[in-house]
């Protein structure tokens, strides 16, 4: 709420109960959310990471009262303020993937670290926030090994992305014949109900056959 008392200028949070008068101007300070991505290529363009994040932010009090000027449009002037050091933060934390270590460990504790990073670097602008991080890898197609510059045929790297490439193929493939056994047992689980199914309703029939036989062979017989 900004009071304004001739050439005096007041600014305050708004009261549960308050009663705006004819010298108040209210301003809300709406949840925003902002999207970007962020990329890195690393190992002569080998493997591009992707840091896709999403982030949650309003305007504290106390920024509102220091931006004044920028209320009617306050989300906005946040971006623009601080979408740099944002991508700073997080440029900062993609360059350090160039050691290779995330091969191994994978990348949620850098997801985890980016979001931590965006949410110290937004609330020390007096920003309330919270930001989410997905990071996503795509590893080129080189059938050629002469393709990759000398440093990196030379380092471990490649042969962890190998390792781990293998790795998770192998779980692919067991995770897909794993599926695929359980699709032929339930196929097969399928097939034997329906088999018991049509051996109970041939016993129901037989039986039914044999007492509509024993029936004609009394009458038979009364005869």
């Amino acid at each position: 709420v900004i009071a304004n008392f001739g050439l005096f200028q007041k600014s305050f949070q708004r009261p549960l109960q308050f009663a705006p008068r004819f010298y108040h101007q209210i301003f809300p300070l709406p949840v925003d959310e902002w999207r970007f991505n962020s990329q890195i290529k690393l190992y002569g363009d080998f493997c591009t990471i992707d840091a896709l994040v999403k982030v949650r932010f309003q305007a504290t009090i106390k920024y509102a009262q220091t931006n004044i000027e920028t209320l009617r449009d306050i989300n906005q002037h946040i971006k623009a303020r601080c979408e740099g050091l944002v991508r700073d933060a997080v440029d900062q934390e993609l360059h350090k993937l160039a050691n290779g270590e995330w091969v191994e460990q994978g990348l949620s504790v850098i997801e985890r670290q980016i979001e931590m990073q965006i949410n110290e670097t937004l609330t020390l602008q007096n920003v309330q926030c919270r930001a989410l991080c997905e990071m996503l890898t795509t590893f080129s197609e080189i059938h050629d090994p002469n393709k990759l510059d000398s440093r990196f045929a030379q380092d471990d790297i490649y042969l962890k992305i190998l390792r781990k490439n293998f790795e998770t193929q192998e779980l692919q493939n067991k995770e897909r014949i794993r599926q695929e056994l359980v699709l032929e047992q339930q196929r097969l689980e399928r097939q034997q109900r329906l088999i018991d199914q049509y051996n109970q309703e041939q016993a129901l029939h037989r039986i039914e056959q044999e007492q509509a036989a024993l029936n004609l062979k009394r009458r038979l017989e009364e005869q």
